[in-house]
């Protein structure tokens, strides 16, 4: 059997979750709930009788072989003529193998320690969390560096004095981005930094090519527990941004790192959307109230049953 790695990286941008991550010598599986799995062959197995028309045996691509999942198990998408049918089984086997061995050890750790932050254009402290990596070769600034929001579903009462048009539940997305983007400004200042084994951040790259940056580390406190600042300067800022963490609960339990007392919080916050909690309540790495979110859960699967 060939060397497993499991491991978990960031959803962004926005934060939406962990991927989790399982890979063997020759395929991986990724999961975002720990339950339904897509399977990929690296694409070194491509074979073709034309040496020309081969793909390389280093290269880093792969193909998708199906989609599994204990209750359902493979779904199988049709396979390229070019392969060999019985090595490629073999792969996606030892991979489902794999996967149902360690479903008791989700939710994987964390690898992503490379991080992309936008700062505030005044005292150049973080404000958003935009790109996470492995790997320092993967490192790159996208062309835009703003921070994005796009589910219609997020609703705040923020904002009705300041914004009378925009507090209805379409345009609530659109008062969250608003308020992150004053804060960086038109054309923000992105760092990459990396964190250590104690949660500080060194910063290693940045977009504007300032030297002073490249000598700043940020400590742990000056680096957003939930990936978004928490404390802004308007009422009504403060709010909306409040609103947020509140609907992304259940999502933001699956973060490794959270403070007890935070993580209480939140899985407070998180028994307004029992679905939601049910989706990923499987990755989180700790439940401070196990009976609490029992009667979550339950709440949940009678709410599905009922649809």
């Amino acid at each position: 059997m060939s060397t497993l790695t499991t491991y978990s990286k960031r959803l962004l941008n926005p934060f939406s979750g962990y991927e989790q991550i399982l890979e063997t010598e020759h395929a991986r599986a990724i999961s975002t709930d720990g339950i339904h799995w897509r399977i990929h062959i690296r694409s070194e197995i491509y074979k073709t009788p034309w040496q020309s028309l081969a793909i390389p045996v280093n290269a880093e691509h792969f193909f998708l072989y199906g989609r599994w999942s204990k209750e359902n198990e493979l779904a199988r998408v049709p396979i390229h003529p070019t392969l060999y049918q019985d090595h490629v089984e073999g792969y996606a086997k030892e991979v489902i193998a794999s996967i149902e061995a360690n479903l008791d050890n989700l939710p994987f750790p964390a690898k992503d320690r490379y991080e992309l932050w936008s700062l505030d254009k005044h005292n150049q402290q973080p404000v958003a969390l935009l790109a996470s990596c492995c790997q320092p070769d993967d490192i790159q600034f996208p062309k835009q560096l703003q921070w994005y929001f796009d589910d219609m579903e997020f609703t705040t009462q923020a904002g009705a004095a300041r914004w009378p048009k925009t507090t209805t539940a379409p345009y609530a997305k659109d008062l969250l981005k608003e308020t992150i983007h004053r804060a960086t400004g038109h054309q923000p200042r992105g760092v990459w930094l990396e964190r250590d084994i104690d949660g500080h951040g060194k910063v290693i790259m940045d977009n504007a090519n300032r030297s002073s940056l490249l000598d700043t580390s940020f400590s742990v406190q000056q680096l957003p527990e939930l990936f978004i600042r928490t404390q802004w300067k308007e009422q009504d800022e403060q709010h909306i941004v409040q609103d947020y963490f509140t609907w992304l609960a259940p999502i933001l339990l699956t973060i490794p790192s959270l403070a007890d007392e935070l993580r209480n919080e939140l899985e407070l916050k998180a028994q307004k959307r029992p679905l939601c909690v049910l989706n990923f309540h499987r990755l989180y790495p700790q439940i401070i109230d196990q009976a609490r979110m029992n009667k979550v859960l339950v709440e949940a699967r009678l709410r599905q049953a009922s649809t």
